[in-house]
């Protein structure tokens, strides 16, 4: 009688527990997270470099392709054009085909030791790493030319989605001299 008794208060709180936990919805029940994203309360949180309502989309691939770059250099109303590569090393890292190839006319910082203006290496390559979701940045002093101790300085660019352009300023050092440019960057 005593078990009996135990069992007849069980069963009510059981029905209880039972039907309580049948009403709570599964809000993450058919929702699939790409790139090792987690469903929380029916949303994915995206591990870093992937974004989109299911992480399918890395950070990357927005700004890959083909852009039109324009550069205007402090203290200097001439605008220089060429055009860049951007392919994505990673979700994070993007790597910046043919940068600056015009930095070496009208505006280029004198090399100090000869009097004359450094001319760039055509063709650079410079590696960019994600800050924040529209906005990038360049390692502090890449090395782009080692004959002639030359690095790329505080470069960083910010993406406007709504015109589809990424602008920005960057530094060069060539030996003791430097030259701060303003960009911008079109499809």
């Amino acid at each position: 009688m005593k078990h009996l008794k135990r069992y007849i208060l069980f069963i009510p709180v059981f029905l209880f527990f039972s039907v309580l936990t049948s009403c709570i919805k599964n809000r993450c029940s058919g929702v699939a997270c790409k790139s090792g994203g987690v469903c929380v309360n029916g949303t994915c949180a995206c591990p870093s470099g992937y974004e989109g309502a299911h992480c399918e989309t890395a950070w990357s691939s927005k700004f890959t392709g083909s852009w039109h770059a324009t550069d205007s250099y402090i203290r200097d109303t001439t605008h220089h054009h060429y055009d860049v590569t951007v392919d994505a090393l990673n979700a994070d890292s993007l790597l910046v085909h043919n940068f600056s190839s015009a930095i070496d006319i009208h505006g280029r910082p004198v090399d100090t030791v000869t009097g004359l203006f450094y001319s760039f290496p055509t063709g650079l390559k410079v590696v960019a790493s994600r800050t924040s979701r529209w906005q990038f940045s360049f390692t502090t002093a890449q090395l782009l030319d080692s004959a002639n101790n030359v690095y790329l300085q505080n470069w960083y660019g910010t993406m406007d989605s709504t015109n589809n352009t990424v602008s920005g300023t960057y530094t060069v050092k060539v030996r003791d001299s430097s030259v701060t440019a303003k960009f911008s960057w079109t499809r």
